[in-house]
């Protein structure tokens, strides 16, 4: 395939006729063509919607050098250039190029916007590695049908141009126009699996088969197809299940599915939910744990990034929590918002009609301790806390985690799950708002790892 800058970006003018392009710059042979394309391509009223983004980690001695490198390239072809530095700490070899990945396209999720548009370089070899390592993973439909063209990126869209191009036809287009890049010593370390996939097993295959990137490629398109037909099947099982207001999952209607399916609407819905699936066996796991589960048991499953936990007839899918100090009182000036970074939410008052008694000072946020007690408007008497818990149906996990705010030394509210007697005369009414229980559907997190898509070239 021949590559000519003004077709290449009128093609992309076409498909995203007012973004903003972001593109991905390693420094690399793969990216530096996409620069190149890009800035050779754009006419002069275009040139400022390009902006290349080069992410140091700081990993590599040389890492300085390259983002040098980077901005000089930028310069000589007009294109604006910006460097985000990161200083990672180095984790063991064979985590370190996930942990950078990871960083990097975090990095950058931070600088899209609605409309914008980030290119990356991966090209028609980096699909065919990444359909092999799926299959020798295991994995199924999804990662078969490997990276897709074009899908959701935070507010914007994640675009991948060169997906059909040869890396031969990338070197070709180099060569002919005289660029220089940056050889990262790492893409040569065969401890990685795609660095030994790539140097020492597709070469013995493409010596037998040399047309095996386009037949991959090809393969990953028919598995696409086919997930898509899956993927509108299991929407309409999953939307017999789902309790949208929770995000969580009806026991009582999984139940009545087979283990497949049952399979396929819980991939479904962790997927949704912007995580990457668990392993097989952790699926099994809750298919075979939590699903069966007595209503007095609370079975919890978790993986790297988040957890599935049963509570009476529901699923819960939440990121995992980490500890705090359940021992901190905080003193509340009720007319703000208290952000609650260790719980990742914010606690709000909202009450437009004030009453006269309405509270402004001597309030406190604290978190159950045990033994406290609550009166319930229009009961006489008290209740203990833990009552309360179970008759609004609040998860076991979540009880702890619930702010209690407190007017001088009384308890005047239960989150915002119950405002209690007789404070619920004053017109109060709170709000929890909550961040990371769920991801968003467009998430960084739900688009990348499942591919074990390789570096921007």
């Amino acid at each position: 395939m021949t590559l000519r800058p003004d077709i290449f970006f009128n093609e992309l003018n076409r498909l995203f006729p007012r973004a903003d392009f972001l593109i991905a710059y390693s420094g690399g042979l793969d990216s530096t063509v996409l620069v190149h394309l890009c800035a050779q391509g754009a006419a002069e009223e275009n040139r400022g919607r390009l902006l290349a983004v080069h992410v140091n980690h700081g990993i590599h001695p040389q890492s300085g050098h390259w983002a040098v490198h980077c901005k000089t390239t930028c310069a000589g072809l007009d294109v604006r250039c910006r460097v985000l530095s990161l200083n990672l700490v180095a984790k063991p070899v064979r985590n370190l190029e996930e942990t950078a990945r990871t960083a990097r396209y975090d990095a950058l999720l931070r600088l899209m916007t609605e409309g914008t548009v980030l290119l990356t370089a991966q090209h028609r070899d980096d699909q065919a590695e990444t359909i092999l390592l799926q299959l020798l993973r295991g994995g199924g439909l999804q990662g078969l049908s490997g990276m897709p063209e074009s899908i959701a990126f935070g507010p914007g869209i994640l675009h991948r141009p060169l997906l059909k191009v040869s890396r031969s036809s990338i070197q070709a287009y180099a060569d002919l126009h005289g660029l220089k890049w940056i050889d990262d010593p790492s893409n040569l370390d065969t401890v990685h699996d795609r660095n030994y996939l790539r140097h020492e097993i597709i070469p013995r295959i493409r010596s037998r088969w040399p047309g095996m990137d386009k037949t991959l490629a090809r393969s990953g398109k028919h598995c696409a197809e086919a997930q898509k037909i899956v993927d509108a099947q299991g929407e309409s099982w999953f939307e017999s299940v789902i309790e949208r207001s929770r995000n969580t999952i009806l026991i009582s209607k999984l139940s009545e599915f087979d283990e497949a399916r049952k399979r396929l609407i819980l991939r479904h819905w962790i997927r949704r939910s912007g995580y990457r699936s668990p392993s097989q066996v952790k699926l099994q796991r809750i298919i075979s744990e939590a699903i069966p589960a007595a209503r007095d048991r609370f079975p919890r499953i978790q993986w790297d990034e988040a957890e599935v936990r049963r509570y009476r007839d529901k699923l819960y899918l939440l990121t995992p929590i980490g500890k705090f100090d359940r021992d901190r009182v905080t003193r509340w000036s009720i007319c703000s918002p208290l952000p609650i970074p260790e719980l990742s939410g914010t606690l709000e008052c909202r009450s437009p009609d004030r009453h006269p008694d309405f509270p402004t000072k001597d309030v406190s946020v604290r978190f159950r301790k045990g033994g406290e007690r609550c009166r319930l408007p229009g009961r006489q008497g008290t209740r203990s806390l833990k009552k309360v818990f179970q008759e609004l149906a609040v998860p076991p996990w979540e009880r702890d985690r619930i702010p209690l705010i407190y007017f001088k030394d009384e308890l005047a509210a239960i989150g915002d799950r119950l405002v209690c007697a007789p404070f619920h005369e004053l017109g109060l009414e709170f709000r929890w708002i909550r961040e990371g229980s769920s991801r968003s559907e467009s998430a960084f997190a739900s688009l990348q790892f499942d591919y074990g898509e390789p570096a921007p070239g």
